[in-house]
């Protein structure tokens, strides 16, 4: 066993070379160049462990489950399209273009997940060689989706973590443990069914990067958590006594609520639907809302009065004030507004077009960790 495990050793750290002289050293990725350059970890792979041998039933029964997280997936990401919204696909539609990005990802996602699967399936003694495969791989796709060139500041950098780092570590997580569990042809279709749509698909839903990331983030730790349920649950045989049936359904139950109040949370946060929640991180409310409170507010509602909390854009920053008078100038429609802890009323007018929505309620605190993180990035330390 020690022999395999200094062989997985041996791969991962060719990977993670070539990654670092991608990031490092290429100043202009080439896509071909780098394909080419997987062909020696593959080759390598093959001739120390060639083929393992896959387990058609357990193989079958997460297909199954992954084919069915998938279609959910674009169920619920069209239908908030339908809500939100539709972009034009960015990449080429053109027959060229299409078989192009199609046939060099598609050769991408093969050599990377047979590589993946072949060591996974030999980290049965090595488990931290799992850990360093879900960091090798991530640091080997990261390479195809940014530059180092791109992080000029502290946005820039949490910019790259939310947006690209956190939604691939967490796919690589969900396929490394996939391949240690699987066989290499589900890892392939997985891969094949979320990524290459994108090449094809003439309009995608405009989810903006926070809800889209956060989704692609998310799917991949809910679909291995299911998958652990559903394996483990095989392999171990548990009876269906009246007292397991309880745990079982409890679990579920306790499952459902979670994924309802994360998915909650991302719609909330994201605005893609009615209600949009924002983080208070000023004290111009102080006493009604206060520094760190996440406040709901309503963007339908557009009848407002005198005494109403609103929010609005100003300079390209959304603030939330209260309504104080109402003033109607050459028929158009303005709001003075005030902070309930400011001494004066704001040196401005609030047009209708720049309402953002209608305070609804307040959630005390727990926007505080988002209001540090702003300060951190604007500069503080």
């Amino acid at each position: 066993m020690k022999k395999e495990s200094q062989r997985v050793l041996l791969i991962e750290s060719l990977l993670a070379i070539i990654a670092i002289f991608a990031f490092f050293i290429i100043k202009s990725f080439n896509m071909l160049v780098y394909l080419a350059i997987l062909l020696i970890p593959l080759g390598l792979c093959i001739w120390l462990f060639g083929f393992h041998q896959r387990d058609e039933r357990a193989s079958k029964d997460i297909l199954l489950t992954i084919i069915i997280w998938i279609i959910l997936y674009y169920l619920i990401t069209y239908i908030i399209g339908y809500f939100a919204g539709f972009l034009k696909n960015g990449y080429s539609m053109t027959v060229n273009g299409i078989l192009t990005n199609v046939i060099t990802q598609a050769i991408f996602i093969v050599i990377m997940e047979v590589i993946r699967v072949s060591l996974a399936k030999k980290c049965k003694y090595f488990k931290v060689g799992l850990l360093i495969t879900v960091f090798v791989f991530s640091a080997i796709e990261l390479v195809t989706k940014f530059s180092l060139g791109q992080i000029n500041s502290r946005l820039d950098f949490l910019d790259i973590m939310f947006t690209v780092v956190l939604p691939i570590l967490s796919k690589n997580a969900f396929l490394t443990y996939l391949g240690y569990v699987s066989s290499v042809g589900n890892n392939i279709t997985y891969r094949f069914l979320m990524e290459l749509p994108t090449y094809i698909i003439p309009i995608i839903p405009n989810l903006g990067d926070y809800l889209s990331n956060t989704i692609l983030t998310i799917i991949p730790l809910l679909l291995s958590y299911h998958i652990i349920r559903v394996y483990f649950t095989k392999k171990e045989k548990i009876k269906d006594s009246r007292k397991d049936l309880k745990k079982r359904r409890i679990g579920t139950i306790i499952t459902i609520v979670i994924i309802s109040i994360l998915a909650t949370l991302v719609v909330l946060v994201s605005g893609v639907g009615r209600y949009l929640a924002l983080t208070i991180g000023s004290g111009s409310m102080t006493g009604t809302i206060d520094k760190g409170d996440v406040v709901v507010l309503d963007k339908k509602d557009k009848k407002v009065s005198e005494g109403d909390i609103v929010a609005f854009r100003k300079d390209g920053v959304v603030l939330v004030h209260r309504v104080v008078d109402i003033e109607n100038i050459h028929g158009v429609r303005y709001y003075q507004t005030k902070g309930d802890y400011n001494a004066s009323e704001d040196n401005w007018l609030v047009e209708v077009k720049d309402l953002v929505g209608k305070y609804k309620f307040r959630l005390r605190f727990i926007g505080w960790p988002t209001v540090k993180l702003n300060e951190w990035i604007l500069g503080g330390d």
